[in-house]
């Protein structure tokens, strides 16, 4: 049985709410909780320095969907919902690209392929629409914080089909999702999806 993409979230629907009404705020920490249950708890035996950086990475992918529904907003465009699960789609993608230390959309491990294999991977359909942008940040000056992240969105704006893609008016769903390593270099992968409707069939 086909899973469905975990929209119904009730933080992700606050986070939406709150920042329509211009809380930002109270929309930031339901981004937040909603990346927290997308990351998902620290392995037991994490050193302090990884358990900072989760708490850093959880920050700062929030705050990346913030600022994607922030241009949303400002083009009067609907905001998309951030999911849950394409958040941990999205997340694998830029663990895989640190891990393995290569740097593009399509996966060098096998089943992986580009950014609608793994979604269908994981939900057993493919969707109506699908997109993926990826960025990195690197450098003995590198540091994952507000500024940094702020920039790496900025220059993503500044690329016609990257600001395409987080302004597509379609898309009802993204997953944001960082890898960081102990020297906080970065690496991002946003997944903006327009869902297949249960009643229509599957396109596989």
């Amino acid at each position: 049985m086909a899973l469905a993409p975990t929209w119904t979230d009730p933080q992700a629907g606050f986070a939406v709410i709150h920042q329509l009404r211009g809380e930002d705020e109270l929309a930031r920490q339901c981004y937040m909780a909603v990346q927290a249950a997308s990351v998902g708890d620290c392995p037991p035996g994490a050193s302090e320095e990884q358990q900072a950086l989760r708490k850093v990475i959880i920050a700062q992918e929030a705050n990346l969907a913030f600022l994607i529904n922030r241009e949303r907003r400002l083009h009067k465009l609907r905001l998309l919902l951030p999911d849950v699960v394409i958040g941990r789609i999205a997340r694998q993608h830029s663990e895989e690209m640190r891990d393995l230390q290569y740097y593009g959309h399509d996966s060098p491990v096998e089943g992986m392929g580009n950014v609608a294999d793994r979604y269908m991977r994981v939900f057993g359909v493919r969707p109506r629409c699908i997109a993926e942008n990826i960025c990195r940040r690197w450098g003995l000056s590198c540091r994952l914080n507000d500024m940094a992240v702020n920039d790496s969105h900025q220059g993503l704006m500044k690329s016609p089909g990257h600001r395409s893609n987080i302004l597509y008016p379609d898309f009802q769903l993204m997953g944001v999702g960082i890898a960081a390593n102990l020297q906080e270099e970065y690496w991002v992968t946003e997944v903006f999806v327009q869902p297949r409707e249960e009643s229509e069939p599957p396109d596989r």
